[in-house]
């Protein structure tokens, strides 16, 4: 295979890694792919402007006559080992096990609060799992806690636990569930989907097959937001 003939398979690549970025499934100009990838993919973002350069350089290369492309010029062998590079990047498969497998506290609705809340405060955590043994219930939360605080300040002897204040979880707090093997670009699109229907997304948990019932072996909150942010 010649230097064109890798330019050509690379570029190929990286013009189907961008309509998986955008969801798009009928034919898309090259650039309007590229914009519109920029906004949703840190990597395309960073390579832009070489992705512009890399789209010219393609039309020079081939020339379309009664609509076949026929080669016309060589790319150097640095030109294409570059393009081959983010193609090989924008294709990566980046599964949430790759950056959010940890271990993840939890508590039960026996559990007395001051205890649950002294463990989140030493683990330096805001929201927190709760279990039964069917599965997950829902999220504690530490405004839900301070909420619950304040109300009780009036008898500080009362000796409460999580089933007190579970029930002021807001209804339109979501938790959603992933597999270890989803994509990172599904929790990108659960955020961007809440965000769209004005709900806030608590936690997703990561389970082996991404089911609620199974132990939790990861967890993503706002509080990983950067790590996306800047890698995707």
């Amino acid at each position: 295979m010649d230097n064109a003939q890798r330019f050509l398979s690379a570029y190929a690549a990286i013009e189907k890694s961008l309509k998986q970025i955008t969801g798009k499934t009928k034919y898309v100009k090259f650039y309007q792919l590229m914009q519109e990838a920029s906004y949703k993919n840190k990597f395309v973002q960073k390579y832009e402007v070489e992705l512009q350069e890399y789209a010219e350089l393609r039309n020079a290369i081939v020339h379309q006559r009664d609509g076949v492309g026929k080669i016309i010029a060589q790319p150097t062998l640095e030109t294409v080992e570059d393009i081959e590079k983010i193609a090989e990047l924008l294709d990566e498969y980046h599964p949430v096990s790759k950056y959010f497998l940890k271990k993840v506290l939890t508590c039960t609705l026996e559990e007395p609060i001051l205890l649950v809340q002294k463990r989140m405060q030493e683990n330096n955590i805001s929201k927190i799992p709760v279990y039964s043994d069917k599965g997950i219930i829902g999220i504690l939360t530490v405004e839900a806690i301070a909420k619950w605080a304040c109300a009780k300040l009036e008898n500080r002897t009362e000796a409460n636990q999580v089933h007190d204040i579970y029930e002021g979880i807001s209804e339109n707090e979501k938790v959603f569930f992933l597999s270890k093997n989803a994509s990172v670009y599904e929790v990108i699109r659960i955020y961007n989907t809440s965000m769209k229907n004005g709900q806030l997304v608590l936690a997703i948990i990561i389970t082996e097959e991404g089911i609620k019932t199974q132990k939790p072996i990861g967890i993503i909150t706002v509080k990983d937001l950067p790590i996306l942010f800047e890698y995707f």
